[in-house]
């Protein structure tokens, strides 16, 4: 896979992950020192928020809410669902969601089962997503039932994430027998299959307007730095939200 800089869609990837974890600074956590065993990777901070505050809301879309409990328990739904389909640490897993709360369940449901995500945009021509989707040697997709049949999808296998009940009820079609009115805290997913902060945590394409896309890798730690960054330089706490 190929690398190079593509900073405003890192920052983005950044701004999201702050929005998470905003109440961080509530409990005096520190991203920019992840120590082992994946510490300080931003999924295992949104964890201890979801332990410590699970009625807390933590997403507000058009489709409705989410307590970090609410959140915490679609995302270990969907993380016991990738490991169950044999993925692992490094592979790299596409997310094609609308921007929604569903793309706040499905990466952070990626990033507890270990692996890392390529966020795709369902707006974006097909070849486009094909094109990275190729390049980054993804074969297991997160998406939704309506995008389920576009032509890229290919022989991979394909997760939907309202089928199986991991959505917002209201976004769920005919969700599985996996029930969802306890919310979780904490993590189920054994050690073994956790991340650490030198491990990948996403991959972001460039625009490819002067060429083809190019892929960018970026770490837990690496994340978790900018986070980091990200509310000291803007002053981020708990009252604060992101769009």
């Amino acid at each position: 896979m190929k690398t190079t800089g593509a900073k405003n869609t890192v920052n983005q990837a950044a701004t999201e992950a702050t929005g998470i974890v905003s109440n961080a600074s509530d409990y005096g956590s520190n991203l920019s020192q992840p120590g082992d065993g994946g510490a300080g990777c931003v999924h295992q901070l949104f964890e201890a928020l979801a332990a410590k505050e699970p009625e807390r809301l933590a997403v507000t879309s058009r489709q409705g809410s989410l307590t970090y409990g609410e959140l915490n328990a679609r995302a270990e739904q969907l993380s016991a669902r990738l490991l169950a389909g044999g993925v692992g640490l490094e592979m790299v897993v596409g997310l094609c969601v609308p921007r929604s709360a569903a793309m706040l369940v499905g990466a952070t449901g990626i990033l507890k089962s270990g692996a890392a995500y390529l966020p795709i945009d369902p707006s974006e021509p097909e070849a486009r997503s094909e094109a990275m989707l190729t390049d980054a040697g993804v074969t297991v997709l997160v998406t939704e039932r309506s995008l389920k049949n576009t032509t890229w999808n290919g022989n991979r296998q394909v997760i939907l994430m309202d089928q199986m009940g991991a959505l917002i009820p209201r976004e769920c079609e005919k969700p599985d027998s996996i029930s969802l009115q306890r919310p979780l805290t904490g993590s189920t997913v054994s050690s073994e299959f956790r991340a650490g902060p030198k491990n990948l945590a996403y991959v972001i394409y460039t625009s490819g307007s002067t060429g083809t896309p190019k892929g960018v890798e970026i770490t837990h730690e690496s994340l978790s730095n900018l986070v980091s960054w990200h509310q000291g330089a803007f002053q981020v706490t708990s009252k604060d939200r992101a769009s």
